[in-house]
């Protein structure tokens, strides 16, 4: 009875190996995975939010843009509108 039952055991342990070999394998691979996946993550979340920023940035400066040229605008009309009134003033002088 032991000689039959002897070729199942050996095959039990080869596939136990086996089966070993491949939890290895596999949480070397997943140690890997998370190895490229976490810091690749964080370079992307990391770029993502210096864009946002310097997007953030550039509306700001397009804004205050924006206002130094309504002022310079305004400035101009004013004068132009002084510039009017001192012409009209002097047809009726």
């Amino acid at each position: 009875m032991e000689s039959t039952l002897q070729p199942l055991l050996d095959r039990v342990r080869e596939l136990e190996k086996a089966n070993r070999r491949w939890k290895t394998l596999c949480a070397i691979l997943s140690v890997i995975l998370l190895a490229v996946l976490i810091p690749g993550t964080a370079f992307v979340g990391y770029f993502a939010l210096t864009h946002q920023r310097q997007a953030a940035a550039a509306l700001d400066e397009a804004r205050a843009m924006e206002m130094v040229a309504r002022e310079q605008a305004e400035v101009a009309r004013q004068r132009a509108l002084d510039a009017l009134q001192k012409i009209e003033q002097q047809k009726k002088d």
